[in-house]
């Protein structure tokens, strides 16, 4: 039987953008879901269960922080696996970097984007956590265990203390 192609959903008010992103991950195999504002972007996000979203920080109908929380805390609650979240956005300052990763953002990319750079990006997200959820969200690399569920990391069996920051900078990499 045929592997089912990963969902990602595509939130951005630039319907140019939006058709420029659609087109390349479609070409590396994904099935891909698109949205311009937050309402529909919950809705989709609903209904299609993806595995990454792809999420533009301004939104005309609220914050992209907001939702990429909200969206983060929907998939959670209905899948029990956690959403994958790629920031998208023009706003390149360390605070919005810093924010973005606070507010549960996997990656942040920065406008202008080389669409294969974000195609690659995606690809390896996908990659890296499909083993880790299947098996107990555990994220494993090397000598280093990140225990998403529990927000725990080991190194040789032994326990790292990470700030929030660190652990979302390390579940990232």
């Amino acid at each position: 039987a045929m592997a089912a192609k990963p969902k990602i959903l595509v939130i951005d008010d630039e319907q140019d953008l939006v058709r420029l992103i659609r087109y390349n991950l479609e070409q590396e195999g994904f099935q891909v879901y698109c949205a311009y504002d937050g309402a529909e972007a919950l809705d989709i996000a609903w209904s299609a269960q993806p595995e990454l979203a792809v999420l533009d920080l301004m939104l005309p109908d609220r914050p992209g922080l907001q939702l990429c929380l909200e969206l983060k805390q929907q998939a959670k609650r209905q899948t029990g696996r956690p959403l994958r979240v790629i920031m998208l956005t023009a706003r390149s300052a360390e605070r919005d970097r810093i924010a973005g990763f606070e507010a549960g953002a996997d990656d942040y990319v920065t406008k202008p984007f080389s669409p294969r750079e974000l195609v690659l990006r995606a690809r390896a997200m996908l990659d890296r956590h499909a083993d880790g959820e299947l098996g107990g969200g555990v994220v494993k690399a090397g000598p280093i265990h990140i225990h998403e569920d529990e927000f725990r990391v080991l190194v040789d069996g032994q326990e790292l203390r990470l700030t929030p920051i660190e652990y979302r900078i390390l579940l990232t990499l």
